[in-house]
This record gives structure tokens, sequence and C-alpha cells, in this order.
């Protein structure tokens, strides 16, 4: 057996001891995997520090310093993707727009990820660490709603808003509205036409 196959199980029933609730055992685990150059451990105790499970009480600089160490080690989308939601929403002590957009933009361009695309569109209609984009702000709506994400149909509607353009707003929200009436009960996609 090599080592490759020991840490893939070693890290699978870390997985499994969480799952059943033996957090702190789990933490010990993957934290032996994480200096051993486990960037997927890296991730899950990410994870956990950022929202708290058993003992661990959640501890966001903690938990970015994990999500930074799973991208060196192992180029993780969805730690990429936690970096950019702690920096670009996170507590002010951890704020940092331009590290948020790098994230985003790194997502959005080498996987099409659409989540970063509606992220890099609020970043940019807010004019969070930069100027506000209009422009920009649209385009990116237009990609994570090409990419399979609904809630960039507000951000179009808010978009067309705030150029004076009622009616193209409305039809945003009509569109947006009536596509995800379709997504399954627990989506989130119904939550954002209030807004």
């Amino acid at each position: 057996m090599t080592d490759s196959r020991k840490n893939i199980e070693a890290f699978q029933h870390a997985i499994s001891m969480l799952k059943f609730g033996s957090v702190d055992l789990a933490v010990k685990k993957l934290e032996l995997l994480s200096k051993e150059g486990d960037g997927h451990a890296d991730g899950v105790l990410g994870l956990i520090y950022e929202f708290g499970a058993g003992d661990i009480h959640p501890n966001i600089s903690k938990a970015l310093l994990f999500y930074e160490e799973s991208v060196v080690k192992s180029s993780s989308a969805d730690s990429w993707m936690a970096i950019g939601r702690i920096t670009l929403s996170g507590p002010e002590m951890v704020r940092d727009y331009s590290r948020a957009f790098e994230c985003f933009s790194f997502l959005a361009e080498n996987s099409n990820c659409a989540s970063a695309w509606l992220a890099l569109g609020n970043i940019n209609f807010q004019g969070l660490g930069r100027r506000r984009n209009l422009d920009t702000a649209e385009a990116c709506f237009l990609n994570a709603v090409a990419f399979g994400n609904l809630l960039g149909y507000p951000g179009l509607a808010r978009v067309a808003l705030s150029r004076g353009r009622i009616v193209e707003s409305l039809k945003y929200r009509i569109i947006g509205a009536l596509k995800a009436v379709r997504e399954p009960d627990g989506s989130d996609a119904l939550k954002q036409w209030a807004i």
C-alpha cells in the first residue's frame, strides 16, 4: 500500500469521524495529514474553524490560514471560494476586498465558476475595493446566469434599475423568478426576489 493510498484512507476515516461526532479525533487526524502536505485536509480544517464543530468554536483567522494552505497545496476551488467569501464579507479584521477579488477572478477565469462570477458582479456593482463599474458588473452577472447561477438575475435587475431602465429591471426579475420557481425546494434562488 502506497503512502498516497494510506493518506486517502486516513482522510476518509477523518471525514467519517466528523460525520459521527468525533470532532476532536478527526481534527487531530486532519492536522497530521495537513503536516504531511494534504491540502484537502486543510480545506476541511478551514471549514471546521470557520463554522465551528463539536467543542471547536469558530475562529475566522485560523480558518483563513487553513484555507490559504489548502489553495497552496491543492488549489482547491472550495478553498478559493471560502477565502473569497471571508475576505469579502467576513469580520473587519480579515476583510480584504483586493484578496476577495483575486480569489473570485481566479475561479471565474479558470473554472467558469458561476458563484465566482456572481461575487465579481456584486463587487463591481457595489464598488467594493474598486470603482463601481456597471458594465463589468452586468457582464459578470450575465456570466453567472450563463454558467447556471440564477442569482445573477437579481444582479442584472439591480444594474438595469441603476441605469434607470425600469422595464428591463422588471424583465430580469420576472425571468429570474420564473426560472427560480422551477428550482428544487430549499433553493436560495427565490429568496433574492425581494431585494
